[in-house]
This record gives structure tokens, C-alpha cells and sequence, in this order.
């Protein structure tokens, strides 16, 4: 410890000013979908909290049907939302899509009511799982992306739950899949109504994922997407406290080292 102007200080606790007041990282680019099923759907986007956008970020607005030929996407920035023009398509395939009923919408009043008001989906048949697919090209070769998926069940179609398989960090598939909704639920909560994933283009820059209805759901909604050119991480404060508890141990046991050394 040492003694400056009257305080006490540790040579820890200044680090952890300096990184706590160093620029904030540029914002990501973020290429966001919002799935309908209304030609005329004049859609511009509620922020989506859980991929770190704000309000006026552009949502690309797909029609829901399916896309065999890939079509052109628009990044965004936040926070003034504005459109990036991008060589990023994306194509998908799927069972249907619709919009929740008012009554049965359980983000109706909210700020999420568009965003959550309608989804693209994929069923089981009789006989077997019938997942779909989106896939992103011409993203960045092999580049860690953080993908955020939307899914709420509508009264009427709970418990449904979502299953997810993508390509993760490691290269290797990785699958999330949702807890069951209730369909009244009127916030976002990670793993309940949108799931966080940690992804990885191909060396073509390509990422397919994978989606349907869990074991023992009927549907596998999504009702909209992000993906983030900036992977998932803790808050940059909550880095610096876990940097500044992995140091203090470390000085803890290096002095009662020293101590049983001069024993």
C-alpha cells in the first residue's frame, strides 16, 4: 500500500481505473432480421436489447417464405443505426410463418411488440423432425460472430421450444435449444425466449444454422435474428473486477509464500 495526497492506494486499484476509463471498443456491426409473413410490413425495428442495439437500428425485413436464391442484407452500427450496405446474403427455408394473434401476444404494450409479433417456424410432421435452415454468406472467413435468436411462444402454442445447431467457436457444432414457454412471459430472458450463441464462419465465410422444434415441441419458432461482428463477452467492467480478483489472489499467494520461505 501506498500514501499519496491524504489516501491510501493500491497499485491494483489505479489499474483498475485506468482500464475501467479507457475508450470504449468501437461498436459492432450488426446484421439484424426481423421475420413477417405481410408483404406491406412496414417494419423498422425496436432495438433488441440482448444483442446490444439501441432504438433506430435498421432490421432488414424479410417476407416469410422461403429464400433459394440468396438476397442482400444491410448491416447496421449502432447507436445512430445506420444502414451499411453489404456483399452479405442470406437465404432460408421453413414450414411457415404468421403473426401472433394481439390476444396471445404476450409482448403486446411492450417495446418488443413488433419484433416479437411475428415468426418464421419450423414443425414436425407425423413421422419425422423437419428442421429448416438460414445461412449467411459472404461474411468474414473463419471469424467469431455472436448470434442472437429470438423466440416466443404465443399462448396458444406453448410449451414450444426452439433447437438450434450451428458451427461454435471450436469449429465443431454446437446446439441450444430454449426452456419451454409460457407464452405470457413480457421480457427478454436468455434461454426462455432468445438464446446467445457463440459462432464461427467456414473458411468461405459461410454459417448455416440449423433450426427447429425440440424433442417433445411441435414448432420451432424465430421470430427475429442478430448477428454480431463482435463475439459475446462479459461487460468490460465485469472483466476488469475479474482481472483485478485473478491478480489479488495471485499477490496473496505470492506473500504467503514469501512468508513460510523466511520461516
Amino acid at each position: 500500500m501506498k500514501k499519496r495526497f491524504g489516501f491510501i492506494y493500491h497499485p491494483l486499484i489505479v489499474f483498475a481505473l485506468v482500464l475501467l476509463g479507457a475508450p470504449t471498443p468501437a461498436k459492432a456491426i450488426l446484421y439484424n432480421i426481423q421475420f413477417n409473413n405481410l408483404p406491406a410490413d412496414l417494419f423498422t425495428g425496436e432495438a433488441a436489447a440482448a444483442g446490444g442495439g439501441e432504438l433506430g437500428t435498421y432490421w432488414n425485413s424479410i417476407n416469410g417464405k422461403p429464400i433459394t436464391i440468396p438476397v442482400n442484407i444491410k448491416g447496421s452500427i449502432t447507436p445512430d443505426g445506420a444502414a451499411v450496405p453489404t456483399n452479405v446474403k442470406v437465404s432460408l427455408s421453413l414450414s411457415g410463418a404468421t403473426h401472433i394473434n394481439v390476444n396471445s401476444n404476450s409482448f403486446q404494450g411492450t417495446t418488443f411488440q413488433s419484433l416479437m409479433g411475428s415468426y418464421i417456424y419450423s414443425t414436425n410432421y407425423i413421422y419425422s423432425v423437419n428442421h429448416k435452415v438460414i445461412t449467411f454468406q459472404n461474411l468474414t472467413p473463419d471469424k467469431e460472430y455472436a448470434l442472437y435468436i429470438y423466440s416466443q411462444g404465443a399462448k396458444n402454442l406453448a410449451p414450444q421450444q426452439l433447437s438450434i445447431t450451428t458451427q461454435g467457436y471450436s469449429g465443431m457444432p454446437v446446439t441450444k435449444t430454449t426452456l419451454p414457454s409460457d407464452g405470457t412471459t413480457k421480457t427478454l430472458v436468455e434461454g426462455l425466449n432468445y438464446l446467445v450463441v457463440d459462432v464461427m464462419t467456414d473458411s468461405n465465410g459461410t454459417l448455416i444454422i440449423d433450426y427447429g422444434p425440440a424433442t417433445g415441441s411441435k414448432y420451432g419458432i424465430i421470430n427475429s435474428l442478430e448477428l454480431s461482428s463482435t463475439p459475446h463477452a462479459p461487460e468490460p467492467a465485469t472483466m476488469v473486477l475479474l482481472s483485478i480478483g485473478g491478480m489479488l489472489v495471485v499477490v496473496k499467494l505470492k506473500g504467503k509464500a514469501f512468508k513460510e520461505l523466511k520461516v
